[in-house]
């Protein structure tokens, strides 16, 4: 917002400039003035191509005439955690116990330090879902004003006063309940291979608008997770599937449903590009 707000400045400063000199300055405040838009046309396109992933989600969120501006946001991060050609995914236990996901969760916030900055953004927090201990200050929220939504995302990719570690999830999935053990993950190394994020679009499920972004991390086990999760893949679990990717695609593993948001393992924007 700041870059367009400058660009502006500097065309309205050189489209008048030359109105404003006396007529021997005109022909060199005339060059000037070239020289300015052709520059402002370099820069211009510069920065659409930098910031070409967000125009859209930009123009969207500045509609002046959408009727009903308040949006859902969800703010996740999920695992890719892959042995022999199979991904972990885990039971879903909120709601579709019969059915299959990733590992990982919707990440928190520190409610005290972010009291003023949501109340500024226009931040409430999702009824619609269970507010029991482990869904308390997720990033599962309401945005009254979607004109706000450059500000959340600028906030939130500053990483400050939210949680920015995905260990939290992979600990209460995997390491807390037993299914793997503690003695060989009391830490874990990872990758951030990119991020997947939808535009504005309507939910069926919440019957209003919705952006979700889920931040896609792939585990880098040493030697000795790594025999820890052959082992469990070997043995199995009545919480884990080991799922093709191919499987996963489609949603199906001999039985098994798999939620479609595990194909984001898949389909994301890789960090540097």
């Amino acid at each position: 917002m700041d870059f367009i707000l400058i660009v502006l400045g500097i065309a309205i400063l050189s489209i008048w400039l030359p109105h404003l000199s006396n007529e021997g300055l005109r022909p060199e405040l005339e060059g000037m003035r070239i020289g300015f838009s052709l520059s402002l046309i370099g820069v211009s396109f510069k920065w659409m191509w930098e910031n070409r992933k967000d125009l859209k989600l930009w123009v969207q969120s500045l509609n002046p005439f959408v009727p009903k501006p308040c949006i859902r946001l969800s703010i996740a991060y999920l695992y890719r955690i892959h042995i022999n050609g199979k991904y972990l995914l885990i039971r879903n236990g909120r709601d579709q116990s019969h059915a299959f996901q990733p590992v990982g969760g919707v990440y928190k916030y520190f409610p005290g330090e972010n009291r003023d900055g949501f109340e500024r953004l226009g931040i409430i927090t999702d009824a619609k879902m269970e507010n029991d201990e482990r869904s308390e200050s997720d990033l599962r929220l309401h945005l009254k004003h979607r004109r706000k939504l450059p500000a959340f995302l600028k906030w939130f990719g500053k990483g400050r006063n939210r949680e920015v570690d995905p260990w939290r999830e992979f600990y209460e999935e995997l390491v807390k309940p037993c299914i793997l053990p503690a003695t060989a993950f009391p830490y874990v190394q990872y990758t951030h291979l990119g991020t997947h994020r939808t535009g504005i679009q309507f939910s069926e499920k919440f019957q209003k608008c919705e952006l979700l972004l889920a931040d896609i991390f792939e585990l880098l086990p040493n030697v000795v997770q790594k025999e820890a999760l052959l082992h469990l893949q070997r043995k199995g679990h009545p919480d884990i599937i080991w799922a093709t990717e191919g499987e996963i695609q489609v949603g199906r593993q001999n039985g098994n449903i798999i939620l479609p948001h595990a194909k984001k393992l898949f389909d994301y924007q890789p960090i540097n590009s």
